[in-house]
């Protein structure tokens, strides 16, 4: 990501714009480079571009994913552990004796992202019981 950075040269100056790219860290310990370390000389020899040249918005090769991000998302139980571990964050934060704003929120979220997941799980022709999300909106407008 880039972004310009404002540099004064002395007091009452106007502001120099200079470019400057964020830095972005590697984990080194990650699938991706593992990937990169053990093909790293067939890398040098053969031919791996997928779309040489700029970012392709149009095209044939406009879908295709960096290898990198391919290979970050295959960790598919990894993400499942994870979300079992905020699941238990949740059940431990809520219990008998926590405050009401923490369970409010907390049951807020969880209608919200129940929601999502539902319409997301049927097929786009399928019939989706809304009569849950009009509640929840309803309970929404009538906090405010």
């Amino acid at each position: 990501m880039m972004s310009v950075k404002r540099h004064l040269r002395g007091p009452g100056a106007i502001p120099i714009g200079r470019p400057s790219i964020h830095p972005s860290p590697i984990d080194l310990k990650g699938n991706a480079y593992e990937l990169l370390r053990e093909k790293a000389s067939s890398f040098l020899l053969d031919d791996f571009y997928r779309t040489p040249g700029g970012i392709q918005f149009e095209g044939p090769g406009s879908d295709a994913k960096p290898i990198t991000l391919t290979i970050e998302n295959q960790d598919y139980m990894g993400d499942i552990e994870i979300l079992k571990e905020y699941l238990g964050k949740v059940r431990t934060m809520v219990k008998p004796g926590c405050s009401w704003e923490i369970l409010k929120a907390a049951i807020s979220s969880m209608v919200s992202v129940t929601d999502v997941l539902t319409v997301m799980s049927h097929p786009l022709n399928a019939e989706l019981p809304l009569y849950h999300f009009k509640l929840h909106i309803f309970n929404i407008m009538n906090a405010w």
